[in-house]
């Protein structure tokens, strides 16, 4: 009778341990919104929280090389920074836009395609550890069509004449 009251004990504490886990999980701010996705456009709001700085990097999946597309602008106040951004799929090419929405300020870059090439931002179906999605860039319609299906497994389908790059965002 002692034993069975023990690890019952033991697995009332258990859940309760996993309810609490649970609710503060849940609870955590979400600071990366999609808040736009239409078939040109993809765009998310970012919330940088007080006295952090927000990067976004784009990692070549490749050759896993890791830069920063944007620096943040110093905010002359620690303040809570909401951020726009926005990736534009255009004909031959396509647009990225950094907009900082308190300070009014903007930065963009734009890239063109190979002629007879596709380039395309594709998002990933849901945000996780902060990776927005990946730009495909290949000369293949097929493996483009792929890769908007499934673009987690995209590695699986791309060619060594493709490039792939992903996009993120990293708080600091």
């Amino acid at each position: 009778m002692k034993k069975k009251f023990i690890w019952l004990s033991v697995g009332l504490i258990f859940l309760l341990a996993l309810a609490i886990g649970g609710y503060y999980y849940l609870k955590q701010p979400s600071f990366i919104t999609q808040i736009q996705n239409t078939d040109t456009t993809i765009a998310y709001e970012i919330t940088a929280p007080e006295e952090q700085n927000v990067y976004v990097t784009q990692t070549s999946l490749i050759h896993e090389h890791t830069m920063n597309e944007f620096e943040p602008v110093d905010s002359p106040l620690p303040l809570e920074i909401t951020y726009t951004l926005t990736f534009t799929n255009q004909p031959n090419g396509y647009n990225i836009e950094w907009t900082n929405n308190k300070l009014a300020q903007a930065a963009s870059r734009n890239l063109q395609a190979d002629i007879g090439n596709y380039v395309k931002f594709i998002p990933y179906k849901k945000i996780r550890d902060n990776k927005l999605g990946i730009i495909l860039n290949t000369s293949d319609k097929e493996t483009l069509k792929k890769v908007e299906e499934q673009p987690e497994k995209a590695h699986k389908f791309i060619s060594n004449m493709d490039t792939l790059t992903e996009y993120a965002i990293d708080f600091r």
